[in-house]
């Protein structure tokens, strides 16, 4: 078996999570994954096919998807056995990572301390000095478009040579001075990313290994590939860690850069040639403009994609859109978020406009053939309170007496969890918002990770909900919500009930964690502690969602057979 030059691991959440030491609750109600954020960056898939371009040969490691499919699986003993030529990288994208990214990093530089461990993301970004200063990491590489400053860098390393002139690069000299390069490699567009899922194929031959390449749990049966249409964005959510103003300070990007039209429909038929699963379009068209929007539907349309397409909006984009959509894409959906019902909350959140526009927007998706409408509500918002939260489900459950009986409007609700996002505008000014923020250290959230249950990981509070507030509305809201779906058939009875379950075991355990974190005696509570885990090891619940509820209609046969077979024989050969 080859030996990879640059070993890519992306970590759980929670290294230990397999032990039972943490209640995720309904930290990951909305999104594929579970609450081990077991999704690796779309961007990797880009990342390995510009390094393996250029002779580096990379290698994606789910480590998260591997310890989540077997508990025998070790993680130690695997990176003992590959250790990489060049170095090794590890993704600290969103800010739940930090636990398990750390952990993977010491894991690196215990077994092989003289291999370079390189991180990256928009957390990574963020804390790039702390990373260096406090944790076993050597190199940062910062900003949103990194495949050559990546490159440069793994050349300089294999070389013996100091990262001195390239840029985007975070690093310690040979005195322990943490040297910051200027972050200057910013694309003005992403002309130069390629997205071909044809990489993870090779690697599945090359390493003789499928496991390690799964984006997340339950991909095998239900493939979903990304398509990336922008970096940045134009909007201003406030406690988003992916806003206009967090880009522009962070990742030094004064506005959005756009995939060109017509390499963005040639990355749709690229994986249309390959999978024949969901399509999700990363990234609102209309940030590009009208003019945009029409070229690229215009090229997408040339390419006669079959696969559901989704398209994700961050407002209303008016009714050219939808016909636009309509004529282009002959399967398409949208996810859009109005994050309330209240539009004083959506409007103090960053979202403006209102309810009039949405229902008019749900409207025109119904009329030109939409086949799915993922409608996302969140808990933890400028001037919500509990009875806000409830109102909003008692709205969803008007748009579904509207709109429901074709079974295409999917409403789904989950709180602001674990994080408000560093960098964002709640985070660096969170009194004018209204929040307290309880810890804003690297540190602190490392730790926080580590916490027994997920109220305890959450780093903030509002003037209107406490922490145990937002958990308790949360689960109401969502159960809520859900036997409002099963009323209108968007569920079905049995996933109400496995969701009602989930639910009720989720509060007995947090109830109990509860009444052990108020012992005052700290050897007494840890004790507590460590008996409760051993207990909840066979109760350990991953989420409180049924994941099948954020399915987009597939193809019975998800992969090409015959493209497998030359890319296995292209490798052999």
């Amino acid at each position: 078996m080859p030996k990879a030059d640059f070993i890519l691991l992306h970590a759980p959440a929670i290294y230990d999570f397999r032990d039972g030491d943490v209640a995720f609750g309904a930290t990951s109600n909305v999104i594929p994954s579970s609450g081990v954020f077991e999704m690796y960056p779309a961007g990797w898939i880009s990342m390995a096919g510009h390094l393996g371009r250029r002779g580096i040969r990379v290698r994606i490691v789910n480590l998260a998807y591997r310890m989540m499919r077997s508990r025998k699986f070790s993680v130690e003993d695997f990176i003992r056995k590959n250790r990489p030529r060049i170095a090794f990288g590890i993704d600290l994208h969103w800010l739940p990572h930090v636990s398990g990214s750390i952990e993977v990093a010491g894991i690196c530089k215990k077994l092989h301390p003289d291999t370079p461990v390189i991180m990256g993301g928009l957390s990574a970004s963020h804390f790039h000095e702390d990373l260096l200063r406090d944790y076993p990491v050597d190199f940062v590489v910062r900003g949103d478009c990194t495949e050559k400053p990546l490159e440069q860098l793994l050349r300089s390393i294999r070389s013996g040579r100091k990262p001195e002139n390239i840029p985007n690069v975070s690093w310690k000299n040979e005195t322990g001075k943490i040297v910051s390069n200027p972050l200057s490699h910013v694309p003005d567009d992403l002309s130069e990313m390629v997205l071909d899922y044809r990489e993870m194929m090779r690697m599945v031959i090359r390493y003789r290994d499928i496991f390690s390449v799964v984006p997340f749990s339950g991909w095998l049966k239900y493939p979903i590939a990304i398509a990336v249409s922008v970096h940045g964005c134009r909007h201003a959510c406030k406690t988003c860690g992916g806003s206009a103003r967090f880009y522009h300070r962070t990742m030094c990007r004064k506005g959005v850069a756009l995939r060109p039209p017509g390499k963005l429909a040639r990355d749709l038929a690229r994986i249309k040639r390959n999978m024949n699963g969901p399509i999700f379009l990363l990234g609102d068209l209309n940030q590009g403009g009208a003019d945009y929007v029409r070229e690229c539907f215009r090229e997408i349309g040339r390419r006669k994609i079959r696969n559901a397409v989704v398209l994700e909006l961050f407002k209303p984009p008016g009714e050219e859109f939808f016909k636009l959509a309509h004529e282009a894409l002959p399967n398409w959906n949208m996810q859009i978020s109005p994050e309330s019902h209240d539009e004083k909350v959506r409007r103090a959140f960053g979202r403006p406009y209102g309810n009039g526009e949405f229902v008019e927007t749900l409207d025109c998706a119904h009329r030109y053939g939409a086949g799915r409408i993922d409608q996302f509500h969140m808990i933890g918002l400028p001037h919500q309170d509990a009875e806000s939260v409830r109102e909003t489900v008692r709205w969803c459950g008007e748009l579904l007496e509207r709109f429901g009986k074709h079974k295409v409007l999917h409403p789904f609700i989950g709180p602001l969890a674990p994080f408000v996002d560093p960098g964002s505008e709640v985070w660096d000014n969170p009194k004018k918002f209204g929040y307290t923020m309880k810890f804003k250290t690297l540190e602190a959230h490392r730790l926080a990770m580590k916490s027994p249950s997920w109220k305890y990981m959450i780093n903030y509070e509002t003037e209107w909900m406490t922490c145990g507030e937002i958990v308790e509305s949360a689960y109401e809201s969502v159960l809520e919500l859900e036997k409002i779906k099963a009323k209108h058939g968007v569920i079905t009875a049995g996933q109400l009930a496995e969701t009602e379950k989930a639910i009720n075991i989720e509060k007995k355990l947090m109830d109990e964690v509860d009444g052990i974190m108020d012992i005052k005696d700290e050897s007494e509570r840890e004790n507590a502690l460590a008996d409760f885990r051993a207990r909840r090891r066979s109760e350990n619940i991953l989420s409180i969602a049924d994941k099948s509820e954020l399915e987009w209609p597939s193809g019975l046969l998800h992969f090409n057979p015959l493209r497998a077979l030359i890319l296995g024989l292209e490798e052999i050969l």
